[in-house]
């Protein structure tokens, strides 16, 4: 089963370090693609490797798609 948590903790990371570098746009596609990979790492180990694959494509392309949207909402806050 993949456990994604050190994965997620490492983006978050790369998302909180870059936008406060004012870097974040120019980043961001390597961050989540850096998150992906990390994951693919992880399932390389998984008994299961096709639906950990999928498993973690499917979180790769959630951050993709929204996880500027958690960033913007602070920004507002």
């Amino acid at each position: 089963m993949l456990t994604v948590i050190n994965s997620c903790y490492r983006h978050d990371f790369g998302y909180r370090n870059f936008k406060a570098q004012n870097r974040f746009e120019a980043n961001k596609a390597r961050i989540d693609d850096n998150f992906k990979t990390d994951m693919f790492n992880q399932c390389a180990n998984e008994s299961a490797k096709g639906p950990c694959e999928a498993t973690a494509t499917l979180y790769y392309e959630a951050v993709k798609a929204f996880g500027r949207r958690d960033l913007e909402t602070a920004e507002a806050e």
